[in-house]
Protein backbone atom coordinates (compact mmCIF):
# COMPACT_ATOMS: atom_id res chain seq x y z
CA UNK A 1 0.00 0.00 0.00
CA UNK A 2 1.34 3.54 -0.94
CA UNK A 3 0.13 6.27 1.06
CA UNK A 4 0.66 9.75 -0.39
CA UNK A 5 0.30 13.23 2.18
CA UNK A 6 0.51 16.23 -0.41
CA UNK A 7 2.50 18.18 2.26
CA UNK A 8 4.93 18.91 5.39
CA UNK A 9 3.82 18.09 8.84
CA UNK A 10 3.31 21.71 10.51
CA UNK A 11 6.41 23.82 11.00
CA UNK A 12 5.45 23.84 15.18
CA UNK A 13 6.44 20.34 14.89
CA UNK A 14 9.93 21.97 14.36
CA UNK A 15 12.37 21.12 17.34
CA UNK A 16 13.81 24.76 16.87
CA UNK A 17 9.92 26.50 16.97
CA UNK A 18 9.27 27.85 20.22
CA UNK A 19 5.65 28.49 20.39
CA UNK A 20 2.48 27.67 22.80
CA UNK A 21 1.57 23.82 23.43
CA UNK A 22 -1.88 24.76 22.83
CA UNK A 23 -0.81 26.06 18.74
CA UNK A 24 1.10 22.81 18.43
CA UNK A 25 -1.49 20.84 19.74
CA UNK A 26 -4.00 22.43 17.11
CA UNK A 27 -1.35 22.23 14.07
CA UNK A 28 -0.63 18.38 14.86
CA UNK A 29 -4.48 17.56 15.17
CA UNK A 30 -5.22 19.16 11.88
CA UNK A 31 -2.28 17.44 10.26
CA UNK A 32 -3.07 13.86 12.24
CA UNK A 33 -6.28 13.84 10.73
CA UNK A 34 -5.39 14.81 7.35
CA UNK A 35 -2.86 11.76 7.42
CA UNK A 36 -5.70 9.63 8.90
CA UNK A 37 -7.74 10.65 5.87
CA UNK A 38 -5.15 9.96 3.54
CA UNK A 39 -4.82 6.31 4.93
CA UNK A 40 -8.17 5.78 4.80
CA UNK A 41 -8.28 6.85 0.90
CA UNK A 42 -4.99 4.53 0.30
CA UNK A 43 -7.07 2.07 1.90
CA UNK A 44 -10.66 2.32 0.15
CA UNK A 45 -9.16 2.62 -3.34
CA UNK A 46 -7.52 -0.79 -2.38
CA UNK A 47 -10.42 -2.63 -1.62
CA UNK A 48 -12.28 -1.77 -4.65
CA UNK A 49 -9.40 -3.36 -6.89
CA UNK A 50 -10.39 -6.64 -4.55
CA UNK A 51 -6.79 -5.96 -2.29
CA UNK A 52 -6.55 -6.42 1.68
CA UNK A 53 -3.97 -4.37 3.59
CA UNK A 54 -3.34 -6.16 7.03
CA UNK A 55 -1.21 -3.72 8.89
CA UNK A 56 0.54 -6.09 11.34
CA UNK A 57 4.09 -5.05 10.99
CA UNK A 58 4.69 -2.04 8.24
CA UNK A 59 7.28 -0.16 7.07
CA UNK A 60 7.62 3.32 6.59
CA UNK A 61 10.00 4.29 3.71
CA UNK A 62 10.25 8.40 3.70
CA UNK A 63 10.43 10.72 0.57
CA UNK A 64 10.38 14.06 0.82
CA UNK A 65 10.27 16.18 -2.31
CA UNK A 66 10.24 20.39 -2.24
CA UNK A 67 9.19 22.92 -4.59
CA UNK A 68 11.90 25.36 -3.70
CA UNK A 69 15.72 24.50 -4.26
CA UNK A 70 16.40 25.87 -0.79
CA UNK A 71 18.81 23.95 1.54
CA UNK A 72 17.07 22.52 4.36
CA UNK A 73 18.49 20.66 7.96
CA UNK A 74 17.57 17.01 7.47
CA UNK A 75 17.70 16.23 11.18
CA UNK A 76 15.34 18.64 11.69
CA UNK A 77 13.12 17.89 8.78
CA UNK A 78 13.08 14.16 10.05
CA UNK A 79 12.59 15.00 13.90
CA UNK A 80 9.14 16.90 12.58
CA UNK A 81 7.72 13.35 11.96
Amino acid sequence: MRIEVPFLPPVEYSPNWRGHWAEKHKAGKVYHDAVFYCCVDATNRGNRKGLSFPLVKAKLNLTVVFAEQRLRDENNLLARF
